[in-house]
């Protein structure tokens, strides 16, 4: 099974953050007049519209294009709201990470031949590297706070 790809509307830029994370494409623009352009992406690459906008969500609908309304929830409600509809935890432990920041794929490396701060050279045999962006990421404290929330949401990542 392929996993969905998403689009975040630009109040969902959160949500977009938390599914690369776990492995998920989820494109994420900002801007003025966006939503003409998210409804052809949308169609074009067969993504589902994350929005907190009814009338896009509406548009959406009308159009056939998969879409999930998120308004006026937080982010651990709206996560548990879109693998609950889409029955993600199919895909869960089975998608490379993704850059929260470019969506990029992240490849394994390790950490001795890189520059990094001691400390991660020292705690951590591997990191990810977004070779876009080159952001270098590790499962660090953070990274128990990033699963206690997906578990939360049933999630075992």
């Amino acid at each position: 099974m392929t996993p969905p790809k998403f689009l975040a509307d630009e109040m969902n830029g959160d949500i977009a953050r938390w599914l690369r994370i776990i492995g998920f494409d989820c494109l994420y623009f900002t801007g003025d007049d966006l939503d003409n352009k998210l409804l052809e992406i949308a169609e074009k690459e067969n993504r589902i519209l994350l929005t907190s906008d009814r009338e896009l969500y509406q548009r959406a609908i009308r159009r056939y294009i998969g879409a999930i309304y998120t308004s006026g929830e937080n982010t651990e409600t709206k996560l548990k709201k879109i693998f609950n509809i889409l029955n993600l935890n199919t895909y869960v432990n089975r998608l490379k990470y993704r850059c929260p920041i470019c969506n990029t794929v992240l490849v394994q490396r390790e950490s001795k031949g890189l520059d990094l701060p001691p400390h991660v050279k020292n705690n951590h045999k591997t990191v990810y590297v977004c070779e876009r962006c080159g952001k270098v990421y590790w499962k660090g404290s953070h990274w128990t706070k990033i699963r206690d929330t997906f578990r939360k949401l049933g999630v075992d990542i």
